[in-house]
């Protein structure tokens, strides 16, 4: 009897897990076989293991052994000059968001796809035939895939199960294809074939050797440097250095769940022009791992949660251009590598720029895109002939300009060999003159409380000779806020509070006008609002008892209520540990000849966070009672005259003002 497990963690962070999965008969031999399942939840909990009795009977009477040949998919340069690869790991485990990246590199049409490594859980034969997939998922790039191989290909303890999937794959190996080298190694821990002397890193020098390509791309799973949790493998550095030697331009990696582009860094990891450079695509659908770690030789990086996407790659004869797809359709990160010593060419000639002065100091330029025959890196922009910038994309601000000059502006597009194209024809914009004219003074201001913390405010716009930018308001004087709108709600204000506004209006130059005519405005009084409550009365004699608000008392609010003793002489006494001696309202006691009951309270009460402990205290043993409750929304002075009593029959102690 044989036993097939399965764990259902298959997903990791934010992805959606799935609940269904098959079993491949025909790869188990024939017989009776126990599957088991557990669950295994991302808070750490492990279900109890579930099983289930299968009979196969496929004619199967040995272990089945995978004869096959891998064949790496190679090709000629199409037609079209273009080479189009998507690449991307970590992302195999069955889920929609795996199948959104799979699907988005599909609809690519791309020419050859590399899959950076690890099928989740397990990379079992089961996880490959469900999560990878066979026609769906990943599967459904299939027939284009030149593989890498993962750590977790190795969590059942042998990878076998990758190489059966892919026809005996090797562990590493090397293919052209469109005029490029591509190799593929074996980076993980459990192979451990990184360092000179081992069969992987011989067979890596002699394949370095022989290739005649003057452009090569080298992927495997782990990478070298890290911006997430693993912080790279530095030990895979004599395998980095050895492709820095061999003059690389390109490294692909998955392992870590986010995407980071590196700066190109030679043999030892210092930014260097001719270095190689690092991309991590590991967003492939298994969740998503946050940037742990700074580094400055990180040129872009992106571990957004719900940021699933993959690398399109489009070679051509003499480089390569990168974007970084996301399935929702943005690209946050896009460049190009040239993989020419000899690239001479530069980009073609920007057009002349279109040029605006919106203000005395400010000039926005753009232009139409240059072409290059790798890909332009950027554009340098001269004002009278002196550089004063450059950027990646076609428009430039010039903020360095002074009212009522003119200027000419060219540019320049240059790659990423340094290779600059002629500048473009100029163009003239004048700055207009200095704006000294304020805009008028706004009219008609109103103000109205609207609640106990509330003020609205409204007033008649302003005009400008250049236009209005917007207003302050001042309150009491003082500069409270702006606002582009001519009306504003002043808001976080004390109850029953009067405020004066006024509002001046100000323009892009930074002209004000005088302020407006003041408004005043009082905020409402705050609510009278029951807080909490308590009551006790002693059922037997005693010369003192305490009852106990349990929630936290609130600062400045109000705590009242009737306390009495039953036939002691004089008056109980009442008191609490965070306020001390509480007041007594005269004249409002009632007295039985021995007997008092009266209201006493404290006004503005200390906050009280645990809470607080009031005691009654009588002169001699008797029967104490006392009802308590806060209140706010009370004023601070002669608060007694404004309390709502409440009074009445009920479950609860509020029981509705009376």
């Amino acid at each position: 009897m044989g036993g097939l497990g399965i764990r259902s963690d298959l997903v990791h962070g934010d992805a959606t897990p799935f609940n269904k999965f098959s079993i491949p008969s025909t790869k188990y031999v024939d017989g009776t076989h126990v599957l088991s399942l557990e669950a295994d939840m991302q808070d750490g909990f492990k279900s109890a293991w579930a099983s289930v009795t299968l009979d196969f009977s496929n004619g199967v009477r040995t272990p089945p052994i995978n004869t096959g040949t891998f064949v790496p998919v190679s090709g000629a340069m199409p037609p079209s000059g273009q080479y189009l690869i998507g690449a991307v790991g970590d992302g195999a485990n069955g889920t929609s968001e795996a199948d959104s990246v799979a699907t988005t590199i599909y609809n690519w049409n791309p020419n050859l796809f590399l899959y950076l490594g690890d099928v989740y859980q397990n990379a079992s034969v089961g996880d490959f035939y469900n999560l990878y997939g066979t026609g769906n998922h990943y599967g459904m790039l299939r027939s284009i895939t030149n593989p890498t191989i993962g750590n977790h290909e190795y969590q059942t303890g042998s990878p076998s199960p990758y190489f059966d999937y892919w026809n005996n794959v090797p562990h590493y190996y090397s293919f052209n294809v469109a005029g490029w080298h591509f190799i593929s190694l074996d980076s993980t821990s459990e192979f451990n074939q990184y360092s000179p002397g081992t069969p992987q890193y011989t067979w890596l020098v002699n394949d370095l050797k022989a290739n005649t390509s003057p452009c090569t791309v080298v992927y495997y799973h782990r990478p070298v440097f890290g911006s997430s949790w693993t912080g790279g493998a530095p030990e895979l550095m004599p395998i980095w250095n050895l492709l820095a030697q061999y003059g690389v331009k390109l490294v692909l990696n998955g392992h870590e769940h986010d995407y980071q582009r590196w700066v190109p860094l030679d043999g030892n990891g210092s930014p260097s022009p001719t270095g190689v450079t690092e991309i991590v695509a590991g967003m492939g659908g298994n969740g998503v791992d946050s940037i742990a770690r700074s580094d400055s030789r990180v040129a872009f990086a992106d571990g957004t949660g719900g940021d699933y996407g993959a690398l399109r790659i489009t070679l051509t004869a003499t480089g390569l251009s990168y974007q970084f797809v996301l399935t929702t359709g943005g690209t946050p990160d896009s460049g190009s590598i040239s993989c020419s010593v000899n690239d001479t060419q530069p980009p073609t000639v920007p057009n002349a720029p279109a040029a605006t002065a919106p203000s005395q100091n400010q000039v926005n330029l753009t232009w139409t895109a240059s072409t290059d025959n790798v890909g332009v890196a950027g554009y340098t922009v001269y004002r009278n002939g002196v550089k004063v910038g450059t950027v990646t994309t076609p428009g430039y601000t010039d903020n360095g300009v002074v009212a009522s000059t003119t200027y000419t502006y060219t540019v320049d597009a240059f790659d990423a060999d340094g290779n600059h194209s002629v500048q473009s024809v100029g163009t003239s914009v004048t700055t207009p003159a200095a704006d000294t004219q304020p805009p008028t003074m706004p009219a008609g201001l109103s103000a109205a409380g609207a609640n106990a913390t509330t003020v609205n405010l409204g007033w008649t716009a302003s005009t400008d000779d250049a236009g209005v930018a917007g207003y302050t308001i001042y309150r009491n004087g003082l500069p409270v806020a702006t606002s582009n709108a001519t009306t504003y709600t002043d808001t976080g204000l004390t109850p029953s509070t009067a405020y004066v506004y006024t509002v001046d209006a100000f323009d892009a130059a930074g002209n004000h006008s005088e302020q407006s005519a003041p408004a005043g405005a009082t905020t409402a009084a705050k609510p009278i609002t029951f807080v909490q409550g308590a009551t006790k009365g002693t059922g037997g004699r005693f010369t003192s008892t305490t009852i106990t608000l349990t929630e936290p008392v609130i600062a400045g609010d109000l705590l009242t209520g009737l306390f009495g003793q039953w036939d002691a002489a004089g008056q109980a006494s009442v008191s609490d540990n965070v306020n001390g001696p509480w007041t007594r309202v005269q004249g409002m006691p009632y007295n039985s000849g021995k007997g008092n009951i009266a209201i006493y309270y404290v006004a503005n009460s200390k906050a009280a966070a645990g809470g607080l402990t009031i005691t009654i205290t009588a002169s001699a043993a008797t029967y104490l009672t006392g009802t308590v409750g806060e209140y706010s929304g009370i004023a601070t002075l002669s608060p007694v005259d404004q309390v709502a009593m409440h009074a009445g029959s009920g479950t609860v102690l509020d029981s509705g003002a009376t």
